[in-house]
């Protein structure tokens, strides 16, 4: 996905360290080869752990919200790489407890029916896109840019919970869910 594509690219921009393109087959493409964006390294395996970790995330939201079937098959076919996501995380020194403490943040904002600020119906999301984002700076040696990245982080995951807000608004209107 385009979010592991940035995450990736991030990391390894902050490496400063000269890294030639290769070529590669591409699953996806039905093991066409083209040009690799970034090369197979920490950054791309630290963006495929995030894409993965977040699915899995993702799935359970899907679950808790929607009670969809589709969420439930799909969180037992990849209960594997969750794991194994989550693994690679904790390797690269992610402070994944912390992440999952926001999630449970998240969760208990969204099931909670009392009213809620802007501002406190996005941290949750504001905390965790900025770990993720200020890690990127960790891995690459760059720990310069770790607090610009934090604040970047802060400012995507409040545009994120309230891009899926819009999207989800008539449908949680009909169902009486929270939207921000």
């Amino acid at each position: 996905g385009w979010d592991g594509r940035f995450i990736a690219l991030l990391t390894g921009a902050q490496a400063y360290d000269e890294q030639p393109f290769t070529w590669t087959r591409c699953p996806a493409m039905l093991g066409v080869r083209s040009r690799s964006m970034v090369p197979y390294d920490i950054s791309t395996r630290y963006a495929a752990a995030v894409t993965v970790f977040l699915l899995g995330e993702k799935l359970d939201d899907d679950m808790r919200d929607a009670h969809s079937r589709r969420a439930m098959v799909g969180k037992l076919l990849t209960r594997r790489q969750v794991s194994y996501a989550a693994s690679v995380l904790r390797e690269f020194g992610f402070p994944l407890s912390e992440a999952i403490s926001i999630r449970k943040e998240q969760q208990a904002v969204e099931a909670s029916r009392r009213s809620y600020s802007l501002d406190e119906l996005t941290e949750p999301a504001a905390q965790a896109t900025s770990l993720i984002l200020g890690h990127t700076a960790v891995l690459a040696g760059a720990h310069q840019n770790k607090p610009a990245l934090l604040t970047v982080g802060c400012a995507v995951g409040r545009i994120v919970t309230l891009l899926d807000a819009c999207q989800d608004f008539t449908k949680d209107m009909a169902s009486h869910e929270s939207n921000a």
